[in-house]
């Protein structure tokens, strides 16, 4: 390099520099500005759902509290007092229905000791604090849980386009947030069922399964908390996912191990209540197959699947499952109409997510259909809300035009109240499902 060479030289070296000085300055300030846009979509979705938690607490929910608070519960009323009033070694970490069933040696074996423990701790905060009763701090924190995930996937799997989409996502979240059926199911109804808490998990576990992820820590992680906590779900969505895996997807040997080892850990926990409760000479007190299924061959109230889920014990409108039926179709077949192979692709894992997240809700209507007739009131919450979640995930997922925004929004608006109608018409009536109305189609 010659002597008039250096200079330009240099001052190329230090422009390349400045350049890349300049271009991580922009970088960083992009990255910025992506955060604050981050934080105040984050803000817009906690004021909505903040204002939609009061607003359901006012309307219906803490009336259907103060009128079932005071009601026996299996868990508050017994099963933890005894807990507390005797060693292990007698109470075995089982559940009793009441004082007297415990004297008599009747246990209820049906529920994990995991879940169990988990439980006791908002008993312990309903004894410090009375005015946090578990029929409310358990239905807020599923609600919020459930949330929550699916605020996550949309800020970790699809880009948010601006205010509007934002805006459209925090309504359809709301529409999820004041589905009547899981409130008058938590305020209502039995307290200590655990299938309303098992709903985020099948939402993360659905969603990886729908994106290829199958193989991910958070597939696993979370398909490990579900056999821990609630172990005949895992044992029926596991199984289910397995099968799906294996006849639609790809499923290695390191797969096949892990799921071999969660099936293996559910059914451990499955059936560790009942050995306890024999082992301990407890006569148990669990529905059998043959009259959850309805092989029993009793009729009152059940005949077959389509009549359990259409016509059940304790009647309630079918509008309660049209509307969100027909938001989520309408959705799809608009959606469906849209060309392009990345977007036909897209939508069928949306498919995907709600076939997985309805696995549970479809095992049971094969297995035990007379449950679900029996217990419309918890189990429609388990067909509503891979439906809703379908429904809001597709607005994170798929752009929309401002016009088509618009009439979302205002038939979300519509939903919403007509959920918030059904959860104040039930908490004034002060009666069980079949009182909201008698008449079946409305």
């Amino acid at each position: 390099m010659s002597l008039f060479e250096m200079p330009a030289a240099r001052f190329e070296c230090r422009r390349a520099g400045f350049q890349g000085c300049v271009k991580k300055q922009n970088w960083q300030r992009k990255m910025k500005n992506e955060k604050l846009k981050t934080m105040s979509y984050l803000l817009i979705f906690v004021f909505f759902l903040l204002s939609g938690f009061i607003l359901i607490h006012y309307v219906g929910f803490s009336k259907i509290l103060a009128q079932h608070v005071s009601d026996p519960e299996r868990f508050r009323d017994a099963t933890f007092k005894i807990w507390d009033e005797n060693p292990i070694s007698k109470h075995g970490f089982l559940v009793f229905y009441s004082m007297q069933h415990f004297i008599d040696g009747v246990a209820y074996p049906s529920y994990s000791p995991f879940y169990l423990v988990f439980m006791y701790l908002f008993y312990c905060l309903e004894n410090a604090f009375g005015f946090l009763p578990m029929r409310a701090t358990v239905a807020y924190l599923e609600m919020a849980a459930t949330l929550a995930v699916l605020i996550f996937i949309s800020f970790k799997q699809w880009n948010l386009r601006g205010i509007r989409n934002v805006l459209l996502v925090a309504f359809s979240l709301l529409f999820l947030q004041s589905t009547p059926d899981f409130w008058i199911s938590a305020g209502a109804f039995n307290v200590d069922n655990v299938f309303r808490f098992q709903m985020p998990l099948l939402i993360l576990i659905a969603n990886e399964i729908s994106q290829g992820r199958h193989d991910s820590k958070l597939f696993w992680w979370t398909s490990a908390i579900l056999a821990l906590f609630i172990p005949l779900t895992a044992l029926l969505v596991h199984g289910f996912c397995f099968v799906w895996l294996c006849f639609v997807e790809k499923i290695d040997r390191k797969g096949i191990l892990k799921f071999g080892i969660l099936l293996s850990l559910a059914g451990v926990l499955f059936v560790e209540p009942i050995l306890v409760a024999k082992w301990l000479n407890y006569t148990i007190n669990n529905s059998g197959w043959w009259f959850r299924s309805g092989l029993d061959g009793a009729t009152p109230g059940f005949f077959n699947a389509v009549y359990a889920v259409l016509h059940p014990v304790y009647l309630r409108p079918l509008s309660l499952l049209g509307v969100p039926l027909f938001l989520a179709a309408t959705q799809y077949l608009f959606l469906r109409r849209k060309s392009g192979d990345g977007h036909a692709q897209t939508l069928n894992g949306q498919l995907v997510f709600l076939l997985i997240s309805s696995s549970y809700y479809i095992a049971l209507l094969v297995l035990w259909p007379q449950a679900v007739s029996i217990h419309p009131y918890l189990y429609d919450w388990m067909m509503l809300a891979p439906i809703v979640s379908f429904f809001v995930l597709n607005f994170s997922a798929f752009g929309y035009s401002r016009e088509v925004m618009f009439i979302y929004i205002v038939g979300l608006a519509f939903a919403i109240m007509f959920n918030l109608n059904a959860l104040a018409n039930f908490a004034n009536c002060n009666c069980r499902y079949n009182g909201m109305s008698n008449p079946v189609l409305f």
